[in-house]
Parts: structure tokens; sequence; C-alpha cells
């Protein structure tokens, strides 16, 4: 299992990392709040996340961008990339103590990159849980 969830982790990474450096220049996709050219419905989505995430509340964090996605504004996706990584660095307890898995944040950012039309960049052979 150990093996299955360090492979889970880097290929998350791999995604985020590359969709990152194709999309933004760098391969640390970050959101970062109040920037001038951010939009302010951007930026409360990222706030409001920010706050669940404290609650440990995961999974209503991710309705809530999933609810929000605007898919012709690059910023939800930046955001939506820096919430799937900030999801992957998580530990496995953390994510267990959260009710969520790193399956969800497999499937979850497959989602966000198919909102996106990005889907043609992930490998097609999902594993099989």
């Amino acid at each position: 299992m150990a093996f299955h969830d360090d492979w889970l982790i880097r290929q998350i990474n791999v995604v985020t990392e590359s969709i990152g450096r194709l999309l933004f220049n760098t391969s640390a996709p970050k959101y970062h709040e109040k920037e001038e050219h951010n939009s302010a419905e951007v930026d409360k989505c990222a706030q409001a996340i920010d706050a669940l995430l404290l609650e440990k509340r995961v999974g209503d964090a991710e309705d809530l961008l999933f609810t929000s996605l605007d898919p012709d504004n690059r910023e939800c996706l930046l955001l939506g990339l820096d919430f799937y990584s900030r999801l992957n660095a998580m530990t496995d307890a953390q994510l267990k103590e959260a009710g969520f898995s790193r399956e969800e944040i497999d499937e979850g950012l497959r989602d966000l990159v198919d909102q996106f039309g990005l889907g043609a960049v992930l490998p097609q052979d999902n594993l099989q849980y």
C-alpha cells in the first residue's frame, strides 16, 4: 500500500507541476490572494477554501472549488492546482482525519483538468483502486 501511495503522490505532483510549467511558467503553481490582476470572486473563493481547510473540511472545500469554477478563467485553474498540491502535501493521517484520500485527490485533479479542456495532458490509463 505504501508503494501505491508514493506512486500516486508523485503522479499528482507531476500533473500539477507540468500544467504549472506549461500555463503559468512555474513548477509550483500557487494562488496568491490580493494580487493586482486577480478577480475579487476568485480571491473570495480562495479565502473560503482556506477557512474550510483550516477546519479540516476538505470535501466541502473541494465542493466549493467546483461550484465556483469558471473554465474561461485561468485564475480558477491556478487556484485548483494550488488546492490539489496542498492536499497532496498532507500526510495520510491528515487526509484520513479530514475524511479524504489520495485517490480522491487524483480524481478531483483529473476532473479539474477536464473542466479546463486539458484532459489530453493526463495519462489515459487510470489506476485500478
